[in-house]
């Protein structure tokens, strides 16, 4: 039996992110994946505990945004050091 939901722009354009990196065939498969996956690691006081100190910084802004740009900006920052280091074993 299907049924018709409504998600946020914001869930949508995830979804549809999923969708062309090639993850699932369609938009429904997506979020049927994004349903069932919440079962997986149902919520419950123990998982709230743990992450609490996550949530919390996330709640006075001091989150760092998850995005392409700073995983980019990271594994370049990675990549000098190594080459920094390369640099000075060699010349040692």
């Amino acid at each position: 039996m299907a049924s018709e939901i409504h998600l946020s722009p914001e869930a949508i354009a995830i979804l549809e992110h999923a969708v062309e990196r090639g993850e699932f065939a369609t938009i429904d498969a997506a979020a049927e994946h994004a349903v069932l996956q919440r079962d997986v690691i149902p919520w419950s006081d123990e998982l709230e505990e743990l992450i609490r100190p996550a949530l919390d910084e996330l709640d006075r802004g001091e989150g760092i945004p998850y995005t392409p740009d700073l995983i980019k900006q990271a594994f370049a920052r990675a990549r000098d050091q190594f080459e920094r280091r390369a640099i000075e074993r060699s010349s040692a």
